[in-house]
């Protein structure tokens, strides 16, 4: 189990323990002196999402500046980070989440790396109500918890990657819907080695070699390019021209599941990651 799960989990995920989601938890000294939650329910969420995106190669300019980038890592717990969630756990921390409706608004990611604006980022309670009024300016859509699922079943379907974001530690605050080249915090993982910006998932992808067939003669999509190798977004799978079949590199594997869901062969199984001894403790 990940530091954070033991630290503030009592027995769960950290996103997964009821606690975490309750008044006295917003109410922890450092999360009240973080100010965390004011920023993404007021206005200045932008400025800080935009401006952190605008400046952060200027942050790490130099890759072999091992000293900064450990203290940008270190900084995450205290201010805005989160761990990759399957569909099942998203649906559990829609649950959890107080109140009956949850609020979708824009990803400022992709509006600021693609000039794209889509309402992918599902905000939890409280923040999901100081937007609306703080900010109703912004394009934002309330939906129903049924409706949430039903729509995080559509995202996972389409190949996105549920991400379960803090404000900070231990506050599940955000459900961000990612994928590159867009997502700033996926960026940071995999360009500068930030991993307390986008941890690792609970789970592995596994194949069934007995099921995997390669996607041969299925139409568009087949003979040698699987589709689960293409929803990849972290690089974990490979097709093998010889063995004719998808190899998972576990040790790239952030267990998401969106490959799970194109395999229509029902070959790619989610573990969890602590009954694999090789990546148990790779968060």
């Amino acid at each position: 189990m990940c530091t954070y799960c033991m630290q503030y989990g009592h027995g769960h995920e950290w996103y997964l323990n009821p606690e975490n989601y309750t008044e006295r938890a917003r109410q922890m000294p450092h999360v009240v002196e973080s100010g965390m939650i004011e920023i993404f329910g007021g206005n200045g969420k932008m400025d800080l999402e935009i401006g952190t995106a605008a400046g952060f190669d200027m942050l790490i300019p130099d890759l072999s500046d091992k000293e900064n980038i450990e203290a940008l890592n270190a900084l995450a717990p205290s201010r805005h980070g989160g761990q990759i969630v399957t569909i099942e756990e998203v649906r559990k921390i829609i649950d959890l989440s107080e109140g009956d409706h949850l609020l979708y608004v824009p990803c400022y990611c992709r509006q600021y790396f693609g000039a794209v604006e889509r309402l992918t980022c599902l905000w939890l309670y409280p923040v999901s109500k100081m937007v609306q009024k703080n900010r109703p300016w912004e394009p934002q859509k309330e939906v129903s918890k049924t409706e949430a699922k039903k729509q995080q079943q559509s995202f996972h379907e389409e190949g996105l990657v549920a991400g379960i974001y803090w404000t900070p530690l231990p506050i599940p605050m955000v459900i961000c819907n990612c994928e590159f080249p867009y997502c700033m915090a996926m960026r940071a993982r995999r360009h500068y080695g930030l991993t307390n910006v986008t941890r690792k998932g609970h789970y592995v992808a596994r194949i069934d070699n007995n099921l995997c067939d390669g996607c041969r003669g299925r139409g568009a999509g087949g003979g040698g390019a699987p589709r689960c190798v293409s929803r990849c977004q972290f690089g974990a799978l490979t097709y093998s021209p010889t063995d004719r079949k998808v190899v998972v590199d576990q040790h790239r594997c952030f267990g998401c599941g969106v490959c799970q869901v194109a395999c229509r062969k029902g070959a790619i199984r989610l573990a969890p990651r602590r009954t694999l001894p090789a990546v148990a403790e790779e968060f």
